[in-house]
């Protein structure tokens, strides 16, 4: 996964909201651009977790990102 593939979902418009796929096996949603921060650094995102503060994701760890539907219930 390249940076420019993130910044390419990063910057859709209309913008979807989006999963950061790690290789642990953790996913980290992004659900609005606001949430994704990069810097001149190709190597690192940062992205805000919802009550739980910010991780910062070494961009050589990310194995994708995934566009899921919602689900209705």
């Amino acid at each position: 996964m390249s940076i420019d593939e993130i910044r390419g979902a990063h910057r859709a418009r209309p913008f979807r909201p989006f999963w950061i796929c790690l290789a642990d096996g953790r996913e980290i949603r992004v659900p609005h651009p606001e949430f994704l921060a990069m810097g001149d650094s190709p190597r690192t995102v940062i992205v805000a977790l919802p009550r739980r503060g910010f991780e910062i994701i070494d961009v050589h760890l990310i194995t994708g990102i995934s566009f899921r539907r919602r689900q209705r219930a």
